[in-house]
Protein backbone atom coordinates (compact mmCIF):
# COMPACT_ATOMS: atom_id res chain seq x y z
CA UNK A 1 0.00 0.00 0.00
CA UNK A 2 1.25 3.46 -0.85
CA UNK A 3 0.31 6.38 1.38
CA UNK A 4 0.95 10.03 0.61
CA UNK A 5 0.04 13.42 2.00
CA UNK A 6 -1.97 15.59 -0.39
CA UNK A 7 0.82 17.97 -1.35
CA UNK A 8 3.10 15.09 -2.28
CA UNK A 9 0.39 13.15 -4.11
CA UNK A 10 -0.55 16.16 -6.22
CA UNK A 11 2.97 16.47 -7.65
CA UNK A 12 3.39 12.73 -8.08
CA UNK A 13 0.07 11.98 -9.79
CA UNK A 14 0.47 14.91 -12.17
CA UNK A 15 3.80 13.43 -13.21
CA UNK A 16 2.53 9.88 -13.36
CA UNK A 17 -0.39 10.97 -15.53
CA UNK A 18 2.01 12.43 -18.04
CA UNK A 19 4.08 9.28 -17.99
CA UNK A 20 0.88 7.31 -17.85
CA UNK A 21 0.08 8.76 -21.25
CA UNK A 22 3.08 6.96 -22.72
CA UNK A 23 2.08 4.58 -25.50
CA UNK A 24 3.91 1.36 -26.35
CA UNK A 25 3.04 -1.71 -28.44
CA UNK A 26 4.20 -5.29 -27.97
CA UNK A 27 5.66 -6.80 -31.13
CA UNK A 28 7.00 -10.32 -31.71
CA UNK A 29 8.06 -11.21 -28.20
CA UNK A 30 9.25 -14.80 -28.15
CA UNK A 31 11.63 -17.10 -29.99
CA UNK A 32 11.86 -20.87 -30.18
CA UNK A 33 14.15 -22.30 -27.55
CA UNK A 34 15.43 -25.72 -26.64
CA UNK A 35 13.46 -25.60 -23.35
CA UNK A 36 9.83 -25.01 -22.53
CA UNK A 37 10.58 -21.68 -20.86
CA UNK A 38 9.39 -18.51 -22.65
CA UNK A 39 12.18 -16.49 -24.23
CA UNK A 40 12.85 -12.95 -22.98
CA UNK A 41 10.73 -10.29 -24.67
CA UNK A 42 12.31 -7.82 -27.07
CA UNK A 43 10.04 -4.85 -26.26
CA UNK A 44 9.41 -3.21 -22.93
CA UNK A 45 5.67 -3.66 -22.23
CA UNK A 46 2.25 -3.82 -23.88
CA UNK A 47 0.68 -0.74 -25.40
CA UNK A 48 -2.30 -0.80 -23.03
CA UNK A 49 -0.14 -1.10 -19.94
CA UNK A 50 2.28 1.60 -20.98
CA UNK A 51 -0.59 4.04 -21.55
CA UNK A 52 -1.51 3.31 -17.94
CA UNK A 53 1.85 3.80 -16.27
CA UNK A 54 3.10 0.22 -16.78
CA UNK A 55 3.88 -1.18 -13.33
CA UNK A 56 3.55 -4.94 -14.00
CA UNK A 57 5.59 -6.59 -16.78
CA UNK A 58 6.33 -10.17 -17.81
CA UNK A 59 9.69 -11.14 -19.30
CA UNK A 60 10.18 -14.80 -20.13
CA UNK A 61 8.92 -16.81 -17.17
CA UNK A 62 9.36 -13.98 -14.66
CA UNK A 63 7.02 -11.27 -13.43
CA UNK A 64 8.41 -7.82 -12.61
CA UNK A 65 6.45 -5.18 -10.74
CA UNK A 66 6.74 -1.90 -8.88
CA UNK A 67 5.70 -2.32 -5.27
CA UNK A 68 4.26 0.70 -3.46
CA UNK A 69 5.30 0.32 0.14
CA UNK A 70 5.15 3.20 2.62
CA UNK A 71 4.98 6.95 2.06
CA UNK A 72 6.93 7.65 -1.15
CA UNK A 73 8.93 4.40 -1.13
CA UNK A 74 8.62 2.26 -4.27
CA UNK A 75 10.79 -0.70 -5.25
CA UNK A 76 11.14 -3.19 -8.10
CA UNK A 77 10.50 -6.88 -7.49
CA UNK A 78 10.99 -10.01 -9.58
CA UNK A 79 8.75 -13.03 -8.98
CA UNK A 80 7.57 -16.25 -10.57
CA UNK A 81 4.98 -15.84 -13.31
CA UNK A 82 2.22 -16.44 -10.73
CA UNK A 83 3.59 -13.68 -8.48
CA UNK A 84 5.09 -16.04 -5.90
CA UNK A 85 8.64 -15.96 -4.49
CA UNK A 86 9.23 -12.20 -4.92
CA UNK A 87 12.80 -10.89 -4.73
CA UNK A 88 13.69 -7.21 -4.44
CA UNK A 89 15.82 -6.07 -7.41
CA UNK A 90 17.15 -2.66 -6.36
CA UNK A 91 19.58 -2.67 -3.43
CA UNK A 92 18.71 0.84 -2.20
CA UNK A 93 15.14 1.95 -1.58
CA UNK A 94 13.76 4.12 -4.37
CA UNK A 95 11.29 6.98 -4.18
CA UNK A 96 8.68 7.69 -6.83
CA UNK A 97 9.60 5.34 -9.67
CA UNK A 98 7.20 4.54 -12.48
CA UNK A 99 6.67 3.26 -16.01
CA UNK A 100 8.35 -0.12 -15.84
CA UNK A 101 9.68 -1.76 -19.02
CA UNK A 102 11.68 -5.00 -19.24
CA UNK A 103 13.46 -6.19 -22.38
CA UNK A 104 16.20 -8.77 -22.88
CA UNK A 105 16.69 -9.14 -19.11
CA UNK A 106 17.22 -5.38 -18.69
CA UNK A 107 14.79 -3.37 -16.53
CA UNK A 108 13.97 0.22 -17.49
CA UNK A 109 12.17 2.69 -15.25
CA UNK A 110 11.57 6.41 -14.73
CA UNK A 111 12.81 7.90 -11.46
CA UNK A 112 11.41 11.14 -10.06
CA UNK A 113 14.34 13.25 -8.86
CA UNK A 114 15.37 16.80 -8.03
CA UNK A 115 16.20 18.93 -11.06
CA UNK A 116 19.81 20.11 -10.75
CA UNK A 117 19.03 23.02 -13.09
CA UNK A 118 16.08 24.28 -11.05
CA UNK A 119 16.10 27.94 -10.04
CA UNK A 120 13.26 29.05 -7.79
CA UNK A 121 13.31 32.46 -9.51
CA UNK A 122 12.71 30.80 -12.91
CA UNK A 123 9.18 29.37 -13.11
CA UNK A 124 9.86 27.85 -16.54
CA UNK A 125 11.83 25.00 -14.93
CA UNK A 126 10.35 22.24 -12.79
CA UNK A 127 11.87 21.47 -9.37
CA UNK A 128 11.55 17.73 -10.09
CA UNK A 129 12.05 15.74 -13.29
CA UNK A 130 11.85 12.13 -14.43
CA UNK A 131 15.12 10.50 -15.46
CA UNK A 132 15.33 7.19 -17.30
CA UNK A 133 17.40 4.40 -15.71
CA UNK A 134 18.24 0.80 -16.49
CA UNK A 135 19.29 -2.03 -14.19
CA UNK A 136 20.05 -5.70 -14.80
CA UNK A 137 17.39 -8.24 -13.84
CA UNK A 138 19.82 -9.50 -11.19
CA UNK A 139 20.01 -6.05 -9.59
CA UNK A 140 23.43 -5.08 -10.93
CA UNK A 141 24.64 -2.41 -13.37
CA UNK A 142 22.37 0.48 -12.44
CA UNK A 143 22.78 3.24 -15.04
CA UNK A 144 21.17 6.60 -15.75
CA UNK A 145 20.39 6.74 -19.46
CA UNK A 146 18.52 9.96 -20.28
CA UNK A 147 17.63 13.08 -18.26
CA UNK A 148 14.25 14.79 -18.10
CA UNK A 149 11.99 12.53 -20.11
CA UNK A 150 8.25 12.30 -20.49
CA UNK A 151 6.79 9.27 -22.22
CA UNK A 152 9.15 6.55 -23.41
CA UNK A 153 9.03 3.22 -25.24
CA UNK A 154 11.59 0.41 -25.42
CA UNK A 155 11.75 -1.34 -28.81
CA UNK A 156 14.07 -4.19 -29.73
CA UNK A 157 16.93 -1.80 -30.58
CA UNK A 158 15.90 1.75 -29.59
CA UNK A 159 14.45 3.99 -26.91
CA UNK A 160 11.75 6.35 -28.18
CA UNK A 161 11.07 9.17 -25.74
CA UNK A 162 9.54 12.60 -25.25
CA UNK A 163 12.37 15.02 -24.56
CA UNK A 164 11.24 17.60 -22.02
CA UNK A 165 14.51 19.46 -22.50
CA UNK A 166 13.17 20.31 -25.94
CA UNK A 167 9.54 21.25 -25.21
CA UNK A 168 8.21 17.70 -25.44
CA UNK A 169 9.49 16.77 -28.92
CA UNK A 170 9.93 13.09 -29.87
CA UNK A 171 13.47 11.69 -29.82
CA UNK A 172 15.18 8.33 -30.26
CA UNK A 173 18.33 6.82 -28.73
CA UNK A 174 20.21 3.54 -28.53
CA UNK A 175 19.26 1.23 -25.67
CA UNK A 176 22.28 2.44 -23.69
CA UNK A 177 21.14 6.06 -24.02
CA UNK A 178 23.71 7.04 -26.64
CA UNK A 179 23.23 8.51 -30.12
CA UNK A 180 20.24 10.70 -29.29
CA UNK A 181 18.40 12.12 -32.32
CA UNK A 182 15.25 14.16 -32.86
CA UNK A 183 12.51 12.47 -34.90
CA UNK A 184 9.41 14.69 -34.67
CA UNK A 185 9.30 18.43 -34.06
CA UNK A 186 5.70 18.47 -32.79
CA UNK A 187 4.97 18.72 -29.06
CA UNK A 188 3.77 15.24 -28.12
CA UNK A 189 0.77 14.43 -25.92
CA UNK A 190 1.22 10.65 -26.29
CA UNK A 191 2.55 8.20 -28.87
CA UNK A 192 2.50 4.57 -30.04
CA UNK A 193 5.14 2.64 -31.93
CA UNK A 194 3.91 -0.02 -34.38
CA UNK A 195 5.87 -2.23 -36.75
CA UNK A 196 5.79 0.46 -39.45
CA UNK A 197 4.70 3.74 -37.90
CA UNK A 198 4.92 6.25 -35.11
CA UNK A 199 1.38 7.27 -34.17
CA UNK A 200 0.96 10.24 -31.88
CA UNK A 201 -1.40 12.87 -30.53
CA UNK A 202 -0.14 16.44 -30.54
CA UNK A 203 -0.19 18.50 -27.34
CA UNK A 204 -2.41 21.33 -28.63
CA UNK A 205 -4.27 22.25 -25.43
CA UNK A 206 -5.00 21.10 -21.87
CA UNK A 207 -8.35 19.81 -20.60
CA UNK A 208 -9.60 19.16 -17.08
CA UNK A 209 -8.05 15.98 -15.77
CA UNK A 210 -8.81 13.48 -13.01
CA UNK A 211 -8.37 14.03 -9.30
CA UNK A 212 -5.30 16.18 -8.50
CA UNK A 213 -4.29 16.45 -12.18
CA UNK A 214 -3.53 19.95 -13.51
CA UNK A 215 -4.75 19.06 -16.99
CA UNK A 216 -4.44 16.45 -19.73
CA UNK A 217 -2.68 17.33 -23.03
CA UNK A 218 -4.88 16.56 -26.04
CA UNK A 219 -4.74 17.12 -29.77
CA UNK A 220 -4.96 15.79 -33.33
CA UNK A 221 -3.60 12.34 -34.17
CA UNK A 222 -0.84 11.98 -36.78
CA UNK A 223 1.34 9.18 -38.10
CA UNK A 224 4.85 9.07 -39.57
CA UNK A 225 7.22 6.31 -40.58
CA UNK A 226 9.65 4.94 -37.97
CA UNK A 227 12.14 7.72 -38.76
CA UNK A 228 9.62 10.52 -38.22
CA UNK A 229 9.14 11.15 -41.96
CA UNK A 230 6.06 11.16 -44.22
CA UNK A 231 3.74 12.81 -41.72
CA UNK A 232 0.00 12.54 -42.33
CA UNK A 233 -3.12 13.60 -40.38
CA UNK A 234 -5.42 10.85 -39.09
CA UNK A 235 -8.04 12.84 -37.17
CA UNK A 236 -8.49 16.37 -35.81
CA UNK A 237 -10.28 15.10 -32.69
CA UNK A 238 -8.82 16.25 -29.36
CA UNK A 239 -7.33 12.87 -28.43
CA UNK A 240 -5.27 11.21 -25.75
CA UNK A 241 -4.73 7.72 -24.32
CA UNK A 242 -4.35 6.26 -27.82
CA UNK A 243 -4.28 2.44 -28.12
CA UNK A 244 -3.29 1.02 -31.51
CA UNK A 245 -4.98 -2.34 -32.10
CA UNK A 246 -4.34 -3.99 -35.47
CA UNK A 247 -5.27 -1.47 -38.16
CA UNK A 248 -7.27 0.79 -35.85
CA UNK A 249 -6.51 3.42 -33.23
CA UNK A 250 -8.72 3.59 -30.14
CA UNK A 251 -8.60 6.83 -28.20
CA UNK A 252 -10.38 9.03 -25.69
CA UNK A 253 -12.08 11.81 -27.63
CA UNK A 254 -12.16 15.02 -25.59
CA UNK A 255 -14.02 16.68 -28.45
CA UNK A 256 -16.98 14.56 -27.32
CA UNK A 257 -16.96 14.55 -23.50
CA UNK A 258 -14.11 11.99 -23.24
CA UNK A 259 -16.02 9.21 -24.99
CA UNK A 260 -14.10 6.29 -26.58
CA UNK A 261 -13.65 6.40 -30.38
CA UNK A 262 -11.72 4.50 -33.01
CA UNK A 263 -10.31 5.47 -36.41
CA UNK A 264 -8.40 3.50 -39.09
CA UNK A 265 -4.62 3.97 -39.08
CA UNK A 266 -4.83 4.90 -42.77
CA UNK A 267 -7.28 7.67 -41.83
CA UNK A 268 -10.94 8.01 -42.67
CA UNK A 269 -14.20 8.20 -40.73
CA UNK A 270 -14.03 7.80 -36.97
CA UNK A 271 -16.60 5.86 -34.95
CA UNK A 272 -17.84 6.13 -31.39
CA UNK A 273 -17.26 2.86 -29.51
CA UNK A 274 -18.36 3.69 -25.96
CA UNK A 275 -20.92 6.35 -25.03
CA UNK A 276 -19.51 6.63 -21.51
CA UNK A 277 -17.19 9.40 -20.39
CA UNK A 278 -13.97 7.67 -19.35
CA UNK A 279 -10.68 8.54 -17.70
CA UNK A 280 -8.40 5.78 -19.05
CA UNK A 281 -8.56 2.81 -21.40
CA UNK A 282 -6.45 -0.33 -21.68
CA UNK A 283 -7.13 -2.74 -24.53
CA UNK A 284 -6.09 -6.39 -24.23
CA UNK A 285 -7.55 -9.82 -25.01
CA UNK A 286 -10.19 -8.30 -27.32
CA UNK A 287 -11.63 -6.28 -24.42
CA UNK A 288 -11.52 -2.62 -23.43
CA UNK A 289 -10.83 -2.13 -19.72
CA UNK A 290 -11.68 1.37 -18.61
CA UNK A 291 -12.44 3.74 -15.76
CA UNK A 292 -16.06 4.80 -16.24
CA UNK A 293 -16.77 8.36 -15.13
CA UNK A 294 -20.37 8.28 -16.38
CA UNK A 295 -21.06 5.52 -13.86
CA UNK A 296 -18.88 7.03 -11.16
CA UNK A 297 -19.44 7.09 -7.41
CA UNK A 298 -19.73 10.19 -5.24
CA UNK A 299 -16.84 10.20 -2.77
CA UNK A 300 -15.72 12.66 -0.12
CA UNK A 301 -12.02 13.50 -0.50
CA UNK A 302 -9.46 15.97 0.79
CA UNK A 303 -8.49 17.02 4.31
CA UNK A 304 -11.34 16.09 6.68
CA UNK A 305 -13.31 14.95 3.61
CA UNK A 306 -14.26 18.52 2.75
CA UNK A 307 -14.79 17.92 -0.98
CA UNK A 308 -17.32 15.75 -2.80
CA UNK A 309 -15.93 14.28 -6.06
CA UNK A 310 -17.41 11.90 -8.61
CA UNK A 311 -14.82 9.19 -9.08
CA UNK A 312 -14.87 6.66 -11.94
CA UNK A 313 -15.34 2.90 -11.49
CA UNK A 314 -13.73 -0.13 -13.13
CA UNK A 315 -15.52 -1.51 -16.21
CA UNK A 316 -14.88 -3.60 -19.31
CA UNK A 317 -16.51 -3.94 -22.75
CA UNK A 318 -15.91 -5.74 -26.03
CA UNK A 319 -13.95 -3.93 -28.75
CA UNK A 320 -17.19 -3.02 -30.50
CA UNK A 321 -18.52 -1.47 -27.27
CA UNK A 322 -21.01 -4.25 -26.49
CA UNK A 323 -21.27 -6.32 -23.29
CA UNK A 324 -20.20 -3.39 -21.09
CA UNK A 325 -20.20 -4.37 -17.43
CA UNK A 326 -18.90 -3.09 -14.12
CA UNK A 327 -16.09 -5.06 -12.52
CA UNK A 328 -15.77 -3.08 -9.30
CA UNK A 329 -17.34 0.05 -7.80
CA UNK A 330 -14.00 1.59 -6.84
CA UNK A 331 -11.70 4.23 -8.36
CA UNK A 332 -9.05 2.36 -10.43
CA UNK A 333 -5.80 4.08 -11.41
CA UNK A 334 -3.01 2.68 -13.61
CA UNK A 335 -5.05 -0.23 -14.98
CA UNK A 336 -2.63 -2.92 -16.21
CA UNK A 337 -3.68 -6.18 -17.91
CA UNK A 338 -1.31 -9.13 -18.02
CA UNK A 339 -2.19 -12.73 -18.84
CA UNK A 340 -5.39 -13.68 -17.03
CA UNK A 341 -5.31 -10.82 -14.55
CA UNK A 342 -6.12 -7.14 -14.15
CA UNK A 343 -3.77 -5.14 -11.94
CA UNK A 344 -4.81 -1.70 -10.76
CA UNK A 345 -4.27 0.87 -8.01
CA UNK A 346 -7.39 1.48 -5.95
CA UNK A 347 -7.60 5.05 -4.68
CA UNK A 348 -8.43 5.64 -1.02
CA UNK A 349 -8.89 8.72 1.12
CA UNK A 350 -9.10 8.60 4.92
CA UNK A 351 -9.59 12.34 5.35
CA UNK A 352 -6.12 12.56 6.87
CA UNK A 353 -4.05 11.04 4.09
CA UNK A 354 -4.73 9.48 0.71
CA UNK A 355 -3.03 7.04 -1.63
CA UNK A 356 -3.46 3.82 -3.57
CA UNK A 357 -3.69 0.12 -2.73
CA UNK A 358 -2.30 -2.16 -5.46
CA UNK A 359 -4.89 -4.77 -6.39
CA UNK A 360 -5.24 -7.83 -8.62
CA UNK A 361 -8.34 -9.56 -10.01
CA UNK A 362 -9.29 -12.07 -12.67
CA UNK A 363 -10.39 -10.76 -16.09
CA UNK A 364 -14.02 -11.43 -15.12
CA UNK A 365 -13.72 -9.33 -11.97
CA UNK A 366 -13.56 -12.27 -9.58
CA UNK A 367 -10.77 -13.04 -7.14
CA UNK A 368 -10.17 -9.37 -6.25
CA UNK A 369 -7.33 -9.18 -3.74
CA UNK A 370 -4.53 -6.90 -2.57
CA UNK A 371 -1.37 -7.45 -4.63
Amino acid sequence: MKKRFYSILTIFIATIMFLGSVSNIEAAATKKTTTNKPAPTTVGTTIGNSVNGSWVVKDGDSLYYISGESWDQTNIYKADANGKNPVKINKDDYHDISNLNVSKNIIYFAKYESNPDYDYSDDTKDPYINNLYSIGSNGTTLKKLIDNIGQYYISDTKIYFVNLKDSGKLYRANLDGTKIEKLIDDKIACFNITNDNIIYAVDEKKVDGPLFSPGIPVGSIYKTDKNGKNKSLITKDAANCINTVGNEIYYINYSDKSKVYKVPIKGGKNKKVLDFSVENINIDNRWIYFSNLSKGIDTYVGPNHNFLEKLPTLWKAKLDGTQAKELKAAYPRSINVLGNNIYYKEYFDSGTFNGETRMKMNLDGKGDTEF
